[in-house]
């Protein structure tokens, strides 16, 4: 199997931080950066340069950072598990733990109103889309980031029947509050060059959807067993939840359990880790750009082998 992944350098200090496994590509004209890697992905369509490989994807340099995998792990995991048409990696798998989806996630670290509003934009794209009816997404349909790495046929489903529509929505197609929903410059965590509205977020969050609703698409999880999600976590309170309701919430899945009890859950869940997301990110935005930035974090010394000892709350 040719696999292909490249890794995004829009500045010319990218090219130094190109990680094993990755393909520089060269994208430093970048003539519209508040589109982020959907600019990207865009020009990989359009120039056919995603049928190039049997599985190809684009990344940014963040990747190793966020995920703590480099590109030949990748590549080893896809070869390795041939027949797929979009392997994914969720950088983040503790959200399937702390938020009943990336939807909610976003109401409570970027806008009240951001699930109503991206349904009102998927709506205006044509697409049919029900965000009120998603439900709990787990490791094995959460995506975050964009991570994934598609065969030919997955581009162009994707491409056309998601991203595609939804960026060739017009200022008048929108209407004022949508459009400054999609591109005015909003509050960001992380370290940022160029600043951005939601349409990379509503976008990045799509996958999971399109997944869930395309059935006939086979798409492959990187593995996300408990000891990677507590490496993964950024905040002590993350892996705390993890710890506590981890087996609760996989019994939930388990068994596709969705009630009042989950609803409760999640919903203080999110809001707590949507609060400490926003209050340390307001005085220390992080940049994953350099290294794993858990690492410089003032718990850092902490071990993920402290949550071993607490007494996990069995379903």
């Amino acid at each position: 199997m040719d696999v292909r992944l490249f890794q995004n350098c829009v500045q010319d200090k990218h090219f130094g931080l190109v990680q094993k496994g990755f393909e520089p590509l060269d994208f430093r004209h970048n003539p519209h950066p508040e589109l982020r890697e959907f600019q990207i992905f865009e020009a990989l369509y359009r120039d056919g340069v995603y049928k190039s490989a049997d599985v190809l994807g684009a990344v940014s340099t963040r990747f190793q950072g966020k995920s703590l995998l480099d590109g030949k792990q990748v590549a080893d995991w896809i070869t390795s598990s041939p027949g797929y048409d979009v392997y994914v990696v969720n950088p983040y798998p503790q959200f399937a733990y702390t938020h009943k989806n990336l939807w909610q996630f976003s109401e409570n670290t970027r806008d009240p109103k951001f699930t109503e509003k991206s349904q009102a934009v998927l709506n205006a794209a044509g697409l049919d889309y029900d965000l009120s009816s998603v439900g709990h997404h787990h490791t094995d349909i959460l995506s975050c980031c964009s991570y994934w790495f598609g065969t030919p046929r997955f581009w162009e489903r994707y491409m056309e029947e998601m991203i595609l529509p939804v960026l060739r929505l017009s200022a008048q197609d929108l209407g004022v509050e949508l459009h400054d929903f999609l591109y005015k410059n909003q509050e960001y965590y992380g370290v940022a060059a160029k600043g951005c509205g939601s349409l990379p977020f509503l976008l990045e969050r799509s996958v999971s959807i399109y997944l869930q609703k395309q059935q006939d698409i086979r798409a492959l999880f990187y593995p996300s067993p408990r000891e990677r999600v507590y490496e993964c976590c950024l905040f002590p309170f993350e892996r705390d939840l993890v710890a506590t309701f981890g087996d609760r919430v996989d019994y939930w899945h388990s068994n596709n359990i969705e009630n009042d009890e989950t609803e409760d859950y999640f919903r203080f869940s999110s809001k707590m880790c949507g609060s400490g997301w926003r209050l340390y990110f307001k005085f220390h935005p992080m940049n994953f750009e350099h290294k794993d930035q858990r690492l410089s974090m003032p718990w850092a010394h902490e071990s993920n082998n402290d949550h071993e000892n607490l007494n996990r709350d069995a379903p």
